[in-house]
């Protein structure tokens, strides 16, 4: 139920956040990402409350694991997939595992639903408020998404950290590794995706072929590493500023 909350309230938070900023006429991503950071707050707040009412929201998740993995280890389908030289135990604590590694992923899984939350409430609301009686300011489109270059700085600090933790054996370091990653993973691949747009724009290339070539790349280990350097290279290099 709490879990629920968490991912309604990231939704939720970044509408009136968003709709107060748009008024200042501030740039479109700052307040996509004001927004974004609304509807963490919020869920982290839902958090809070869940552990201060005596319901860890990891506690939970925990024993769903538990569940899942009992459950799914003695299905045939699944024992016939994962080999029948396995037990049902040797199963169940196989897909716990797997379940759990999944599950260290929920802070950085909330924060990229919020910002996804927040950028498509951004185009619904810049056509709904209207800024003394002028239309609020457009997001630009995706192929001018640009992500400043201290990210870089950022990403290298946040991940030598948790490098540090980790070796430190603090609890917190691989779930911090493994949350960066996902993060910056993300925010790298949606630049890679802005140069590939840009690139067919320049080229007179169909939008529509533009979403298969991405959604291709993305289907494959290969093509979401190619992105991510892609987008890395671009927030270094600027590549984009080349090809207008």
């Amino acid at each position: 139920m709490y879990l629920s909350f968490m991912f309604f309230t990231a939704l939720l938070i970044p509408i009136p956040v968003m709709a107060g900023l748009m008024k200042k006429k501030m740039s479109p991503y700052r307040v996509v990402v004001e927004g974004a950071i609304g509807g963490i707050s919020g869920a982290l707040f839902i958090m809070i409350l869940a552990s201060a009412a005596g319901h860890s929201i990891f506690s939970q998740f925990q024993e769903n694991i538990r569940y899942m993995a009992e459950s799914l280890a003695g299905d045939p389908n699944v024992a016939n997939f994962l080999g029948a030289e396995l037990s049902e135990n040797q199963r169940a604590e196989l897909l716990q595992q797997i379940y759990e590694q999944a599950a260290e992923l929920l802070p950085s899984t909330i924060a990229i639903f919020a910002a996804a939350g927040a950028y498509t409430e951004y185009l619904i609301l810049s056509r709904l408020i209207k800024i003394n009686g002028e239309p609020a300011i457009r997001m630009d489109r995706f192929r001018e998404f640009n992500l400043p270059r201290n990210i870089v700085i950022a990403w290298v600090g946040l991940y030598l950290l948790s490098w540090l933790l980790t070796n430190f054996e603090a609890l917190p370091g691989q779930m911090l590794a493994a949350n960066i990653n996902a993060l910056f993973d993300f925010a790298f691949s949606l630049q890679g995706m802005s140069v590939i747009f840009m690139l067919c724009y320049k080229r007179g290339v169909p939008k529509i072929i533009v979403v298969i070539i991405i959604i291709f790349l993305l289907f494959f280990g290969i093509g979401k590493l190619l992105l991510m350097i892609l987008g890395l290279a671009d927030v270094i290099f600027r590549m984009k500023q080349r090809m207008r």
